[in-house]
């Protein structure tokens, strides 16, 4: 399991994603706090999946 507990993420500009999870499985998010100017948790499917 992939886990990501207690960050946080300022990231002010344009398009900025505080986390991007790709092709993962198993993945867990919690106690993060994120200030950015997009998307706070953007889930992928891959780029290269077939």
């Amino acid at each position: 399991m992939q886990k990501r507990e207690g960050e946080r993420v300022r990231a002010h500009g344009h398009n900025n994603d505080g986390v991007d999870p790709e092709m993962s499985q198993n993945m867990l998010i919690e106690n993060c706090v994120f200030d950015q100017g997009n998307d706070a948790i953007a889930v992928k499917s891959g780029r290269l999946a077939t």
